[in-house]
């Protein structure tokens, strides 16, 4: 997990990158995927707001 600045929202922001070991392991990608669509559904002022998701170049996919 590293701390960044969005550059559109210019707000500080969390993102989280699949480590590179596991992304050849499709287990570990699937439960990234659902990491995200469960962050998605939350909506409480506790609880950090997923703002995007994708996948690097290098393959590893991300979180924000």
């Amino acid at each position: 997990v590293y701390e960044a600045r969005h550059e559109w929202l210019q707000c500080r922001a969390a993102v989280k990158v699949l480590h590179t070991e596991s992304v050849h392991n499709p287990v570990a990608v699937a439960r990234f995927h659902n990491e995200a669509i469960a962050a998605s559904l939350v909506e409480h002022p506790h609880v950090v707001r997923l703002f995007d998701t994708g996948e690097l170049a290098s393959g590893r996919p991300y979180l924000i």
